[in-house]
């Protein structure tokens, strides 16, 4: 278990799509509980016609048949989005009751979470999540530079703060999509 589900956290990663999910759901990250995953993080088929979205998706209980609440992007993926990386985060909010989805930063969704949530003290998963006990929903691509918070991200963690932006004696800090510079070297 690498977060607790019960309180607020955040996850992202970057992801790659080697082809368009449109059989079966596709997760690149998930935290799993016996029968369900307490929450799941990546491409969802919902309505009719089912068409692919980014999601960031939690069960209301423990169990698969539990209702599904879900931050949903609002634009289908298309074969254009296939093979191209993706910077993709779900944001629980306790305090607030909230889901968010960011893609590249940009908050895309964000839903109520009106029911207590459970704990999934399962092990957290790339790659793949579970359906009734068993691993499904594989990933087909890549995933990269994955990130697990016991926090709530906000516009500052994807974009950087200026030190002006901040509080007296606080410093630049980058965001996730600003490199950090660890090290230089002179020959």
């Amino acid at each position: 278990t690498v977060v607790d589900t019960t309180k607020s956290f955040s996850v992202g990663a970057w992801v790659n799509l080697a082809e368009l999910p449109l059989t079966t759901d596709v997760k690149a990250v998930a935290q799993t509980g016996t029968d369900a995953a307490g929450f799941e993080l990546g491409v969802r088929r919902p309505g009719s016609p089912l068409k692919p979205y980014w999601s960031f998706v939690m069960k209301d209980g423990s169990a698969q048949s539990s209702t599904t609440r879900a931050a949903i992007a609002p634009t289908p993926l298309t074969g254009a989005d296939v093979d191209k990386w993706f910077h993709i985060a779900g944001v629980y909010d306790k305090e607030l009751a909230t889901m968010r989805l960011y893609v590249n930063g940009v908050m895309v969704h964000e839903t109520t979470r009106p029911n207590a949530p459970w704990a999934a003290v399962g092990p957290l998963v790339v790659g793949r999540s579970v359906n009734a006990g068993a691993p499904l929903n594989w990933w087909k691509g890549n995933i990269a530079d994955v990130h697990v918070f016991n926090r709530v991200l906000v516009g500052h963690d994807f974009s950087g703060k200026l030190a002006d932006e901040a509080e007296p004696d606080e410093l630049d800090e980058p965001g996730v999509f600003e490199p950090v510079e660890v090290g230089r070297w002179q020959f």
